[in-house]
């Protein structure tokens, strides 16, 4: 799996909405309903191919109740070979070091998207670490296919409505994720503002 991937693939996506398989729309409607459930979601579903450092502005971290300090990160759910530093000073995993946030998040199936620390940050928080999800959960090809399948149809349709204004199944098709599509990513939705880098 790569970083975000399509989630769907092409030949499926075709067989899906019921054309031929060299259609040329199909696969930017793919690739386009990806980065749709992306963007809704606030994060991507895939993994890096092998592990890389990015960096984090420790000085935005958020003091939490216990009186740890959450410093947020992209999502990691593969612990294989993780190091943390601060300033080029690593840390040690435990209580007195960093820990994983929120702390029974891999149990659960999803990554953890901050650590914590004992005292106030400063500086530059260097994470090595294979960023990304170890599995694509099954509610994002989905939600591709749905939105696959409004487009195409909507190709069809006249001025953006799907259905039959006569049979009362009018549907308007606006610039948002579909609605359906966007019901089955509700669990995965990741919401935070963004730290500053």
């Amino acid at each position: 799996m790569a970083w975000a991937p399509d989630y769907v693939d092409e030949g499926a996506l075709a067989d899906f909405v019921r054309t031929e398989s060299d259609n040329p729309y199909v696969g930017t409607y793919g690739t386009a309903a990806a980065r749709a459930v992306d963007d809704t979601c606030n994060r991507q579903f895939g993994q890096l191919d092998e592990a890389a450092t990015f960096t984090y502005d420790s000085s935005a971290a958020a003091q939490l109740p216990n009186g740890r300090w959450l410093i947020q990160i992209d999502d990691v759910q593969d612990l294989t070979g993780v190091t943390i530093s601060l300033d080029g000073i690593t840390l040690t995993e435990g209580v007195d070091g960093y820990e994983w946030w929120e702390r029974n998040a891999v149990a659960k199936g999803k990554p953890y998207t901050a650590i914590t620390l004992a005292s106030r940050p400063a500086g530059e928080l260097a994470v090595l670490a294979k960023f990304g999800w170890s599995a694509v959960p099954a509610p994002v090809p989905a939600a591709v296919w749905l939105q696959v399948n409004r487009w195409h149809v909507r190709r069809e349709s006249p001025y953006g409505t799907a259905g039959s204004p006569g049979e009362g199944s009018e549907v308007r098709l606006s610039a948002r994720l579909d609605p359906d599509a966007r019901a089955i990513l509700a669990g995965g939705q990741l919401i935070r503002a963004r730290m500053p880098q």
